[in-house]
């Protein structure tokens, strides 16, 4: 009897902090193709190799979206795989347009062969809060990208 009275009080308590604590967005992804227009930046791991990823921006629903995808460009070589370094690259990128940030990182677009690194390649869409301004389609994407500091 008494560990049904603790369950049924976890229980109670879990759904309480469940029911207060705040609802939490759930983002919206989509996949389009990439266009000539999109931006390309090359984030290098010197001498350990280097990935290229390349966006755009797109109005999906009134909304600001930012697609795109990644590859490595030189071998990655294993310091960098078995430290992850090329994910953390991606996860402190930062995109802006003009004077407004749209996100901190890329980790939602996918992974491409270099060859396969070209207009048409299906990219992958994260929609941000930001509202479509017409004029966003032909301003130009900037990368913001901390240095990672490297330990050997």
């Amino acid at each position: 009897m008494f560990k049904t009275i603790i369950t049924a009080s976890i229980i109670a308590a879990s759904a309480a902090i469940a029911l207060s604590t705040p609802a939490t967005a759930q983002s919206k992804r989509y996949t389009t193709p990439m266009l000539n227009s999109g931006e390309v930046i090359s984030y290098g791991f010197r001498p350990y190799g280097s990935i290229v990823i390349a966006s755009m921006v797109k109005d999906i629903g009134g909304k600001t979206a930012v697609c795109g995808f990644w590859a490595v460009q030189e071998r990655l070589q294993a310091y960098v795989i078995s430290t992850k370094l090329d994910l953390k690259a991606r996860q402190k990128v930062t995109i802006k347009l003009g004077n407004r940030r749209l996100l901190t990182g890329v980790g939602f677009m996918n992974k491409v062969d270099l060859d396969d690194f070209e207009a048409g390649t299906k990219a992958n869409c994260q929609v941000t809060a930001v509202p479509w301004q017409a004029g966003f389609a032909t301003q130009e994407i900037e990368y913001n990208s901390p240095r990672l500091r490297v330990f050997e």
